[in-house]
């Protein structure tokens, strides 16, 4: 005779609750008659629910940024994972174990402190305070890695970026000379830049043409990043023998290998003075009475762009 055997399925699906977290173990207390073919009830159907046990916590910080002129700044830590834990886990997290920013100079120094995630949570916080350091440094954005150990467990870190709020200027003088002689050019640089800076002439005629009344001079120029850091660069103006008006370039400056906050807006002008001249003269004539006299006007020197003699 064929005896029906109810599924255990009915019984077995209610108890595979938070699939995600927990792991299920079903035991069968079967009685000699229930393997004899016996229908299989669920009071016969027993479950031990086990948290799975996680391996991996996760740190995230907010603010996730601080401005370097923003004084005190609370800042929470947040340790999380995917699962939840059967006890209590501690993480002792340390700021500034990494990062660009340096510990007691770029912020004041933070004392290791601990997270605790309870038992059947899968988060736990902890806050500390951040006070970054207030200076007149181009430095560009820096940042403190937020890290983390606890036992047995892999701790992903955090980054906290602390943002710049300096700035500096690369500046140029004018400088005027006689045509014939070498301008020196001085390059200031206002306020301090961490690591240094290039500055790099850039030249564009106005009156004066470049290889005709004078030779640029686009070699680079590094700072070492000292405030009020100065550097000079020559220009070589042409003698000539014309007489002309007076004449102009501009210098430009642009700056490279620097954080962001340098700005090199200013520029100079060069204005090369002519020191040539020349003389218009007449000659003598004379003629016999009816007849035409000539008279012959000279120019001693060359004049850019001509000129008009009426007698």
């Amino acid at each position: 005779m064929t005896t029906n055997r109810r599924s255990p399925l009915p019984a077995i699906v209610p108890m595979l609750r938070r699939a995600s977290a927990f792991l299920v173990i079903v035991l069968s207390a079967l009685s000699a008659s229930d393997a004899a073919g016996q229908q299989l009830e669920a009071s016969n159907v027993t479950e031990t629910v086990i948290p799975l046990a996680a391996s991996e916590v996760s740190l995230t910080v907010s603010p996730s940024s601080v401005g370097e002129g923003a004084g005190a700044t609370s800042v929470t830590v947040t340790a999380g994972t995917k699962s939840w834990f059967a006890a209590a886990k501690t993480v002792t997290v340390s700021v500034g174990s990494g990062g660009t920013a340096t510990s007691g100079t770029d912020y004041a120094a933070v004392t290791d402190f601990d997270v605790t995630i309870p038992a059947g949570r899968r988060i736990g916080s902890g806050t500390f305070t951040l006070t970054p350091t207030q200076d007149e440094v181009v430095e560009g954005d820096e940042t403190i890695i937020v890290s983390g150990s606890a036992a047995g467990l892999t701790v992903n870190s955090a980054t906290v970026t602390l943002t710049d709020d300096d700035s500096a200027a690369v500046t140029v003088d004018d400088v005027r000379a006689s045509e014939g002689k070498t301008m020196t050019f001085t390059v200031t640089l206002d306020k301090a830049v961490q690591g240094g800076l290039t500055v790099t002439p850039d030249f564009t005629d106005v009156s004066a043409t470049e290889r005709t009344d004078y030779q640029e001079n686009t070699s680079a120029l590094t700072f070492t990043g000292t405030a009020g850091e100065t550097k000079t660069f020559d220009v070589w103006t042409t003698d000539d023998a014309v007489l002309e008006e007076d004449e102009t370039f501009t210098v430009a400056l642009t700056v490279s290998n620097a954080p962001s906050g340098v700005t090199s807006t200013d520029t100079g002008t060069g204005t090369i003075f002519d020191d040539d001249s020349a003389a218009v003269t007449v000659n003598d004539a004379s003629a016999s009475e009816g007849e035409a006299i000539t008279f012959t006007v000279t120019l001693s020197e060359p004049v850019a762009g001509g000129l008009t003699v009426t007698p």
